[in-house]
């Protein structure tokens, strides 16, 4: 698998975590894009911890408590030329650039 996206709906709770672990762990994913954790500050550097990739940007959700919602995340590994283009509390634009033959 080259790439994950997954509009998690909140990444807190070991639970969500161990979930993510997993698929990470099975698929090998090159990068993956995550949507709706309602992460912010040192939550995400955390994460970034536990899953043991690279590279990382993130997009801290709004709001606090119970009334957290958005947050993004992309995460990729250094087998891929990932540029990227912009973003915003919405969105994420990046291109992935793969060599031919590649897996």
């Amino acid at each position: 698998m080259i790439g994950l996206a997954w509009n998690f709906q909140g990444l807190g709770s070991p639970r969500a975590e161990n979930a993510l672990k997993g698929i990470i762990k099975v698929e090998h994913p090159h990068f993956f894009f995550l949507s709706e954790t309602k992460l912010k500050g040192k939550e995400w550097e955390n994460l970034k911890r536990k899953l043991n990739f690279e590279n990382s940007i993130f997009v801290d959700c709004i709001g606090d408590g119970r009334q957290r919602r958005g947050g993004l995340a992309l995460f990729w590994d250094e087998s891929l030329d990932l540029k990227l283009q912009s973003f915003s509390v919405n969105h994420m634009d990046f291109m992935v650039t793969l060599e031919m033959g590649s897996q």
